[in-house]
């Protein structure tokens, strides 16, 4: 049988763990109450399997040891969780979960497939209406080149109903995966790109702030917004649900390339201002594309 056992950080406590084994704990979950601080260093900090509970953070929590997982780990509440590195595992696939309110940094890449074991994707599942804020440049994707993981299974997933956002304060966050799933991504601040060409949210991609760099291609159940003060560049063969905001909509040529857009559904551009790049421009002007 398999014991629940839960280790409780009180408001005003600080609590301190060194991991020099494979595994942490077998089963079980940490509580952060509103105030308190947890801190993780060491060689690993590794869960042998999915716990039945998620672990509750309203106050700190910092992971500076390798991440390592087997099964979901699901972290929720409304304080906030930081980690460092992250490690694909020999024995199997890794999820880790944000949900509640929950603030999320990272100072490191999010690596989905490393060298350790690139078959077993480590990778970010999102329920409720978590933010990922940007600490510096931040990359979510493959650690190693030519990965026998599917990119599919390698996807940043959003479930139903819930709303991630992305602040990319003054960096660069870059989706090298798929972000997928029924919700919602709101992004703001610096850039955001997004390079992989199998991005799907059904409850829509919205720009608030900053720039969405679409150079891969998010398909026709995905709405987009762009709202006064966010810009969403496209480039390459473009479809979406629908369009709308009053925003920046900008159009970009891409190793020659000219783009397209297709919209299966309402496309109301009358708030939105137009953007051509100067490449695009000069194709246009002298005749060699339509648009």
């Amino acid at each position: 049988t398999q014991r629940y056992s839960a280790v409780t950080v009180l408001d005003g406590s600080d609590m301190e763990v060194s991991t020099q084994c494979s595994n942490l704990v077998e089963k079980g979950v940490f509580r952060v109450s509103d105030g308190g601080s947890l801190s993780i260093a060491g060689t690993r900090y590794r869960w042998a399997v999915e716990n039945d509970f998620p672990h509750e953070i309203d106050g700190t929590m910092t992971v500076t040891a390798p991440i390592a997982s087997l099964g979901r780990q699901t972290y929720t509440g409304s304080g906030h969780l930081s980690v460092g590195a992250v490690k694909s595992d020999a024995e199997g696939a890794g999820e880790l979960e944000l949900a509640g309110n929950l603030q999320f940094t990272q100072s490191a890449n999010w690596t989905t497939v490393t060298a350790d074991s690139p078959c077993n994707p480590i990778t970010l599942r999102v329920s409720g209406t978590p933010t990922i804020t940007a600490a510096s440049d931040w990359t979510y994707g493959p650690g190693v080149e030519n990965s026998a993981a599917d990119p599919l299974s390698r996807s940043l997933f959003v479930t139903k109903d819930a709303v991630l956002s992305v602040n990319a304060a003054s960096h660069t966050v870059t989706f090298e995966d798929p972000v997928r799933g029924d919700g919602a991504l709101n992004v703001s601040g610096g850039e955001v790109k997004f390079l992989s060409a199998q991005n799907s949210l059904a409850g829509g991609l919205s720009v608030n702030s900053g720039t969405a760099l679409i150079e891969g291609r998010f398909d026709a159940v995905t709405p987009l917004v762009v709202s006064a003060g966010g810009k969403a560049v496209l480039s390459g063969a473009q479809e979406f649900a629908s369009i709308e905001g009053d925003g920046i909509l900008s159009m970009k040529m891409v190793g020659g390339a000219a783009p397209s857009l297709f919209v299966a559904g309402t496309a109301d551009l009358s708030g939105l201002e137009f953007e051509i790049d100067a490449a695009l421009k000069a194709q246009l002007k002298e005749g060699k594309i339509d648009l």
